[in-house]
């Protein structure tokens, strides 16, 4: 990535990437050896008292998934709603308290949006190989999922998880905890851009969205709705644009990008 200073801790991550005993099969036949396997972390997210939902992650950066979580269930608005949060992840549990009053919503979902010149082929090419170049727990487990934020300037924040929509909700939970205008940023995301997936990116008020994997119908009628740019199967220097090419930076060929 960038020499930007990104938002992510991969001292953490690599603490709870543990060796387990397993046997592969091969033409040597049966054959022992040690796995490398992602810890997972079954956390109650409890909100003034009463437990509102049961969290199944990777046990690190939990602050930003809780914030994630908690605003895109419609819980709070802003961090600044959360008045006090306490982890305890040997325990499981997240204690959250919430203020009465809850601050006014933020609009996410924008009208018309302006080009913006740094989305161009070569930044979308360049930007997802740096992405996936920077997965390391991925290419040593195959058992995560990615998420990052990024403008012009680079890679402003990452964060992995072993489920897809807790790798976005702590993507939107930093993104809100810092007050980040996510109306002029890409997000890269790991894997296929299901409802679930693009409607976070429709909360966040992000400008595109782009992944290697595949989109569905109902991800790209909501990107369509939301003048939200998405891009799958950016992979070995080619993309496809399901929504918004018009987007794509001026004076860019807009052709189709076959896979």
């Amino acid at each position: 990535m960038s020499e930007r200073n990104v938002s992510f801790r991969v001292d953490e991550q690599e603490s709870h990437c543990l060796r387990v005993p397993s046997f592969h099969y091969g033409s040597g036949g049966l054959i022992s050896f040690e796995s490398s396997v992602v810890q997972e972390l079954v956390v109650r997210l409890v909100v003034n008292g009463q437990q509102v939902d049961t969290l199944t992650c990777s046990p690190w950066n939990v602050e930003e998934l809780t914030y994630g979580r908690l605003y895109f269930n419609g819980i709070i608005r802003r961090a600044s709603d959360v008045t006090d949060m306490r982890i305890d992840v040997d325990a499981g549990l997240v204690d959250v308290l919430i203020s009465d009053t809850m601050g006014a919503a933020s609009d996410s979902l924008l009208g018309e949006r302006s080009v913006l010149s740094y989305v161009t082929p070569r930044w979308i090419i360049d930007n997802m190989a740096r992405f996936e170049a920077n997965s390391c727990l991925f290419r040593r487990t195959g058992g995560m999922h990615g998420a990052a934020i990024a403008d012009a300037g680079g890679f402003l924040a990452r964060f992995d998880d072993v489920g897809r929509h807790n790798a976005m909700d702590k993507l939107v939970g930093w993104c809100l905890a810092n007050g980040v205008d996510a109306s002029d940023k890409v997000v890269l995301f790991s894997g296929r851009v299901p409802w679930g997936i693009i409607d976070r990116v429709v909360k966040l008020g992000a400008y595109a969205i782009i992944s290697p994997g595949a989109p569905t119908d109902m991800s790209i009628k909501i990107a369509g709705q939301n003048q939200i740019m998405l891009v799958g199967f950016a992979k070995n220097g080619e993309f496809n644009i399901y929504a918004h090419e018009e987007l794509l930076s001026d004076g860019a060929e807009k052709n189709a990008f076959a896979v």
